[in-house]
Parts: C-alpha cells; structure tokens; sequence
C-alpha cells in the first residue's frame, strides 16, 4: 500500500474492484479525510483515455447536488497513475443494502427518488453517469443517497482501453450498451434507475440467464421478468419502473419526467420513508456584550432539543454542529457534510434586556430559502421565541410540533436564570481548565434568582464533576457534587441530567455496583441521548462488560455521529474486545472530526496504536498539537504524555509527570488504565503496575484487554506483580457474568 498518492496521506485500503483501488487517506492541507481512488494502470498509460477522463472528472467535479458524491480533485501521482479524491461517507451502498433482502416501498422509492434527484442535475450540464448500480450508491447513515463514480465510466469503458465493447456491470447496462450500436446518453442512466427500482421492491433484477450471454439477449430481446401478484409494492409504481426500462430509448421514461411522476400524490409515494433531517446551525452573535456567545451557544442547543421530541424530524446534536460555529461554508456545504436535508441559520442581537433574533431555513438540496422569521423582544421572552422558532420551521417542513404536554412549563421560568444556565453549559463543555469554574458561578447566579431548580442543580452538579475530570480540583469537590445532583433527584426523580451526572461521579469513586444500578436509570431516562450513551459506553467496558459497551458506543454515534468523542469511547470498546482494525478505524474518525478534542488526543492515539498502526498515528500527531502548557493537568497534560510514550522518551515522560499528575492519574478507572499504558510503554513497569492494581480496586474488569488484547500492557505481563493484579480483575470480570 503506497503511504503517499500526490499531496495526499494513505491510511488504509477500503476497497478495490474493476474501477480501481480506493483507499482512506488524509488531504494535509485542509486537515480532511477522503476517499481516493487510484485508478487502473490501463487508463494511466492511454493517452486517449488520461485526457477523456482527465476531462470529464474535472467537469463532474464541478457537480454541486446533495445526491452526488462531492470530487474534491483529481491528478496524478509520482508514478505518472491517476487518482480521484472524494468526499468520505459514512454508510454502507446500495449492494450491500440489497444483500439482506428487499426493501419497503417507502424505502425504495425515497431511494429512487434521489438517485433520480441526482441524474437530473448531471444530465442538465450535460454529464452522463453510464454506469449507475447498487455498488456505485451509497446510502449514508443520515439519510441522503450519494451516487458515486461519476466522470469515470466513460474512460473504463472505452474499447479503445479495455479491448472489450462490454465492461462493467451487465445486469445495468441499457441495450444500447451492450449491442453497441449507439453512444449512450441520458437515457441508458434512466435504463439502470430501472433496473434498481425493480431489485430494491423485489429483490431480483428483471432480467437474468444462466450465462453472460444468455443474460445479455434477455436485456436486449425479453420483457422483465414477471413479478408475483402479492409482491404488492412493486404493483403500485409498475408502470414507471417498465416506463424506465423499455428498450427503445425513444419511448423511454426520461429521468426527469419519472421524478415528476413518481412526486404526484396519488402514487402515495413521494414521501421518503426516513425521517426529514435539520443541523441548526450556532446562531452568529451580534452585539458588544463579553458573555454573548455563551447566550446564543444555549439558545441553539434549546431550540435543538425542542426540535428533537419531534419524531418525524431528525436533528444533528449539539455536540455535532457546535463546531461550525465558525464555519465559512455555505448552506449546500455544510448539509453535505453534517448529512442532513435542511439547515436553519440564525443570528442573536442582544443590547442588554433586549433581544432580536433572525432564522433562515434553507432546503439544501436546492440551495432555497423555505422559510425565514424575525423576532424582537426582551429576556423575558426568550421561551416564548425558542418555541415560535420551532413551531415556524416545523410549518415550514410540514410536521407536526407539540411539546411534552399542553402549557408545558419551562424548566427554568426565569428569563434571568435562564440565561445564565445556558451561558454555564457552553462553559462546561468547553473542556478549558477555568470553564467549569466560571460555569459554577453563572449556575450560582441563577440559583440565586430561582431558587431550588432540578435543571440548575443537576448542571451544578456536572460543573463540580467537570472541575475534577479536568483536573481542575481534587477529589474532595465529588462530595459536594454528589449531593447537589441528589438535590435535584429529589425534585425531579427521572431528571436524566442528575441520573447521568450521579453515575459519573459513583464510576469516578469506585463504586461500580452503585454506578451500574444509576447508569440503567440513566439510560431507561434518557435512552437515546448520546451523552449517556457514551459515558455508559466508557464505564461498561472499564468494568468488563465490552460487549454491552460496544453496543451503547454504536448507539451513541448513530444518535450523535459528528462528536469526536463518541467515536473514541466506541473505539476504546472494541479494542477491549479484540477488534484492533475496527478500534483503529473508530479512533480515525475520531481525529477526522476533530482532531483538537483534548480526551480524543489523549485517548485515540493509544488505541491506534494497538492495531499497530504506528505510522499513520503518528502522521495524525505530528499535525495536529495539543493545547495548553506541557505540565497542564487533565487531559491537555495526558495527551501530552501519551504523545511522549508512543515516542518511547522514558525522559519526558517523567518529567511531565508532577505530583499533580500523578494524583489526578489515579482518579477514576479510565485514568488509572490509561496511566498503565503510558508508564508500560516507556519501560517504567512497576509504575504501570501500581496504576493497574490501583485500578483493581476501584472495579476494573477488562480482562481480556489486559490479558491479551492490550498491545501497551506486554511489557508487563512478565512482571512479577502481574499475575496477582490480573487474578483480581479477571474476578471482576466474571462477576458481570453470572
């Protein structure tokens, strides 16, 4: 595997086939991943073939649509080949979809709509596909359907190339294809959509033969094949997908005219199955006020979570658009990338008490305005707003919106504390060294104004954890955050905040039996949020419940899958599993999203490094440099002595070791394993030993990662102590079995 093709890092092989060998690989430049395809060493020494493909990937590169995968660029590499790089999805393809059986009609025609979405804008600008199949559409987990491969076919399948009038994937091809007898068009794509629509709704193409041959003169010369009278879906869009496969292309349904028919109310098939999908943007703050953006920041996320009781929506987290803050891309652009249809805009202007807020929701898919709102009030209004903001852009997408219950009650009715709640929260994830501190004394303002408040409290609690899971404040502040989430707990006994904060702060003790019975209440509170889902996904795998871990660590990047530090948790389980190359994976798209998220830098680096993927990783290192001061506490400090036990520098290692340091290693399960880790790889093995026997005592329980999986951990398995430590968390780990 070439480590370098053009400007390009290749980290991986992620497929090959006729159209080439694509790989995983990194753009240096803009600090991306891609998806890079070499293509076929025929087409790189063809003249004719380099400057026709050269000539029409650079016009299809020039596609801007939702349903085609984005071409970033193409070139050649040292070696005189060519390549393509494209945008990377995450997803599985039409293939592979269709392997587990036929699809829904719902299903299947939201499908078909957007395959069809994405022809009509190439065949405008005059660009055909030629070779559209299941293979070469990706169904991405957000939703959107992207056609892949387009301004390649053309060059592949030159007989001038190839030596071969037939070349690709029969079963698609338009008779015209395959007779020869006339340069495909638009038409033969229209062909294929057909094709597609019959397997998706069936399961079987409509045409087949015991031969290539055979299957050749049933495309050209047979009807499709017949399809079972109780195969009811297929019935009701049978005359549009035989309107797409008819052989004369002069009477075939055009794609454009099959979009127009297959929208019509009465085939009761123009909605798409999956739910509608919206990122509210950060909404961009204006005005001079120093503590502004922390009030947009929780303006956003409120109005998110309002949006996200809606069933018939799916919104990106908050966790995942708060990065775009930023963000100088467009609507178009920042939906192909968050994987979402729509996106709302906004904007917060605050003079003291006063308000005025600006949204826009934009349909991505056409780059238009849907619908757009301004609202002027005071402090005092902002509930009033949150929900009239919801109630527009759900009119807007035509869904129904409704709180919990009629005349719903805030959670917090202050207008005053309410935005100090919202500034704290911005605080506390910010996972800076004095952000949970200031977040203290925001939540302790708005305290002052409300009075005992189950949200207030329940945030105060995660302020106080924060404060010692960033090594800001030693052990001693878990006591005061314990009880303030029990204050909560007893004004709301199912608030998912102050369930999910009480387990953190029991893990972080020691106290797993109790921290487990809290994760379940956590979980059946708030079973599909992804900040429970991934702290749950850290303690079950620290405890020897890999499986379980893996599981909730899927489930939380699906939920949120653009928050880095999901993926790391989920990497972190299946490396205590065995699952070294799907670890490594994870922990990559973890660095993908953001390669500055101090837990990632600390954590992901070690888990790549027990697939043995030492190059790659440090080519992620040696871009991307941690923040804050060497000696730093918390997980700046870790991440820096993980960079210096990868590196084998035994010396630095001590020395960015203080007392400190090594206190705040030895809180908690996750610190004191990862401090074995680090101590194991620098030779330092009693150390690392004394860090695992710490570990032991709290309920550490991954045996098998100890044992066996754990590529860090083999100096010290031939350590004298060894033995007696493992004996304990293999007991743990049998525990959780019985």
């Amino acid at each position: 595997m070439p480590r370098h093709i053009g400007r390009f890092i290749v980290q991986s092989e992620l497929g090959r086939g006729g159209m080439g060998v694509v790989y995983r690989a990194e753009d240096p430049t803009l600090g991306r991943a891609v998806a890079l395809k070499l293509l076929p060493p025929e087409v790189s020494r063809n003249f004719h073939a380099r400057e026709q493909l050269l000539a029409e990937a650079r016009a299809a590169a020039v596609l801007d649509h939702p349903n085609i995968c984005t071409v970033y660029d193409v070139g050649e590499s040292t070696d005189g080949e060519l390549y393509l790089a494209m945008a990377l999805y995450e997803g599985q393809t039409l293939g592979c979809r269709l392997e587990s059986g036929r699809m829904t009609l719902a299903d299947a025609t939201d499908v078909a709509i957007q395959i069809a979405q994405g022809l009509t804008a190439a065949h405008a600008i005059g660009i055909v596909h030629r070779d559209i199949k299941p293979s070469n559409v990706m169904l991405t987990h957000g939703g959107l359907v992207k056609i892949l491969d387009f301004g390649i076919a053309r060059a592949l399948t030159d007989p001038d190339v190839t030596g071969a009038h037939v070349l690709g994937t029969p079963r698609y091809m338009a008779p015209e294809q395959l007779d020869g007898t006339k340069d495909p068009d638009e038409r033969a794509d229209g062909w294929a959509l057909g094709v597609i629509f019959y397997e998706m709704l069936t399961g079987t193409t409509p045409f087949d033969g015991p031969t290539t041959l055979a299957l050749l003169r049933a495309i050209c010369s047979d009807p499709p094949a017949a399809v079972a009278s109780d195969v009811y879906d297929f019935w009701k869009v049978r005359p549009l997908v035989l309107g797409l496969l008819e052989k004369d292309r002069t009477k075939r349904l055009e794609v454009a005219d099959f979009l127009k028919r297959v929208s019509r109310p009465e085939t009761t098939v123009s909605e798409p199955a999956r739910p509608r999908s919206l990122a509210v943007l950060p909404f961009h703050p204006i005005g001079d006020a120093a503590d502004h953006d922390g009030f947009a920041d929780g303006l956003t996320a409120e109005i998110i979570a309002d949006l996200s009781k809606i069933r018939a929506l799916r919104v990106t987290s908050w966790t995942s658009v708060r990065r775009y803050r930023d963000a100088a891309m467009s609507a178009p652009a920042l939906a192909r990338e968050l994987d979402v249809h729509y996106v709302l805009e906004g904007s917060v202007r605050r003079a003291g008490q006063d308000l005025r807020i600006t949204a826009h929701l934009v349909d991505a898919t056409s780059d238009t305005e849907i619908w757009s709102g301004k609202y002027a009030g005071t402090i005092a209004d902002v509930f009033d707003i949150q929900t009239r903001v919801a109630e527009a852009i759900t009119n807007g997408l035509r869904v129904a919106f409704a709180r919990e219950s009629d005349g719903a009650t805030p959670p917090i009715a202050d207008a005053v504390a309410y935005d100090f709640y919202l500034r704290a929260r911005g605080e506390i994830w910010s996972f800076t060294a004095d952000g949970p501190a200031r977040a203290l004394d925001l939540i302790d303002q708005a305290l002052a104004t409300t009075g005992p408040n189950a949200l207030l409290l329940a945030t105060r609690a995660t302020a106080l954890w924060q404060l010692v899971n960033t090594g800001a404040a030693s052990l001693v502040r878990l006591v005061e955050a314990a009880s303030t989430a029990r204050q909560a707990l007893a004004l709301d006994a199912s608030s998912a905040p102050a369930l999910r904060v009480l387990s953190l702060i029991t893990a972080m003790r020691g106290e797993t039996t109790a921290a487990d019975e809290l994760f379940g209440r956590a979980l059946a509170a708030a079973p599909a949020d992804p900040e429970t889902l991934s702290s749950a996904c850290f303690f079950y795998t620290l405890v020897g419940d890999g499986e379980r871990g893996a599981a909730l660590g899927r489930r939380a990047t699906e939920s949120d899958p653009l928050y880095a530090l999901h993926w790391t948790g989920l990497a972190f389980a299946l490396a205590s599993l065995g699952r070294h190359d799907e670890a490594a994976a994870a922990a990559r798209r973890a660095f993908d999203l953001d390669p500055h998220d101090l837990p990632t830098q600390a954590i992901a680096p070690l888990l790549m490094y027990g697939r043995g993927d030492v190059s790659a990783m440090f080519a992620r290192l040696e871009q991307t440099p941690v923040p804050g001061h060497a000696t730093a506490g918390g997980y700046a400090g870790l991440a820096h002595l993980t960079r210096a036990a990868l590196a084998g520098d035994r010396q630095r290692v001590q020395q960015l070791v203080t007392p400190e340091a090594e206190r705040f290693l030895g809180w908690g399960l996750h610190n004191a394993l990862f401090a074995a880790d680090i101590f194991a790889l620098v030779g330092d093995l009693d150390r690392a030993l004394a860090f695992l026997v710490r570990g032991a005592e709290l309920g550490l329980g991954c045996y098998p990662l100890l044992a066996t999986h754990s590529r860090s951990l083999a100096p010290l398995r031939n350590h004298p102590g060894f033995s007696a430590m493992l004996r304990d968390v293999e007991a743990t780990w049998k525990s959780r079995r019985q």
